[in-house]
């Protein structure tokens, strides 16, 4: 196990148990082997059968513990981690164990609170400081969500769900100069993901700010060619800006992917009807018809 060699160790703790079944340091080393080799179900049985015979056993407890974090598997974890908490208390498994099971069950109170609690012990945990973001942004409390999550963006500058999570939030807060400061962050992170860019737009369109949605959903159809409702989008800006001919460009593009779209149709009938084509405005109104 120190050599970080689990099926070397796995095999020679089996060799242990077949000579003693109920070895008790076999057992979990075989337990922990199993965890390292990622086979959780039967290393947290192996953790179970100590526990019956055992119920305190630290170490077997701080490994379910770790166990069910990392599946975030809130069964039995409140109770393991309160037996631990007598032993050990506000040790970091206990305070992480707390935190996953108050997610799990979306107790967003107790989850503020238990990862503010795992935030302060272990203040470099990109997790803690997420959760803590999520939690206090799902509690309405959009100053302290933008400042968790500016922490986590902090530990981890190349992370595009934090920066996405921090525009959320600053946008939430009314700070839209500092949402579009994130999403375009986020963007430059993961250039090849259409989430931040569907936000970014949506924010620019909703300001009135056409001609800067314009150039992000230009960049997002380009991400998401096949995206229907992208090419809606630009085409529905394209028409307000009386842009008619670029518009029925999108909107044709849109309907290739979406034949049976009639709001997408009937846009594409009203561009070409604006240029004078009223020829193949009239067919692409009767498309709605079909």
């Amino acid at each position: 196990l120190y050599l970080k060699k689990p099926k070397q160790a796995q095999e020679t703790f089996e060799q242990c148990l077949n000579r003693d079944p109920n070895n008790p340091q076999a057992l979990f080393g075989k337990a922990v082997a199993l965890q390292q080799l990622w086979q959780y179900d039967q290393a947290g049985d192996i953790y179970r059968r100590i526990l019956q015979r055992n119920p305190n056993a630290e170490e077997v407890l701080v490994n379910v513990i770790g166990l069910g974090v990392s599946r975030k598997d809130p069964a039995n974890l409140k109770e393991y981690c309160e037996r631990l908490q007598r032993i050990r208390p506000k040790s970091r498994q206990v305070v992480e164990g707390f935190a996953t099971v108050a997610l799990a069950n979306q107790d967003w109170e107790a989850a503020a609170r238990h990862c503010g609690e795992l935030a302060d012990l272990e203040p470099e945990m990109l997790e803690a400081w997420f959760n803590l973001g999520v939690a206090q942004q799902r509690l309405g409390r959009h100053d302290a969500a933008a400042k968790a999550f500016g922490k986590a963006a902090e530990l981890r500058p190349d992370h595009k769900g934090v920066h996405l999570a921090l525009a959320s939030s600053l946008e939430q807060k009314g700070d839209w100069d500092g949402a579009r400061r994130a999403y375009e962050k986020a963007i430059q992170t993961a250039p090849d993901q259409p989430a931040p860019l569907w936000a970014l737009a949506a924010g620019l369109e909703q300001r009135k700010d056409l001609v800067e949605a314009e150039k992000v959903y230009m960049r997002l159809v380009r991400v998401v060619p096949d995206s229907a409702e992208a090419w809606f989008r630009l085409g529905h800006l394209r028409a307000m800006r009386g842009n008619w001919k670029a518009s029925a460009e999108a909107f044709e593009q849109c309907t290739r992917i979406r034949s049976d779209w009639t709001d997408a149709l009937v846009n594409l009938g009203v561009a070409y009807w604006q240029q004078g084509d009223r020829d193949t405005a009239t067919q692409a109104f009767e498309m709605t018809a079909i």
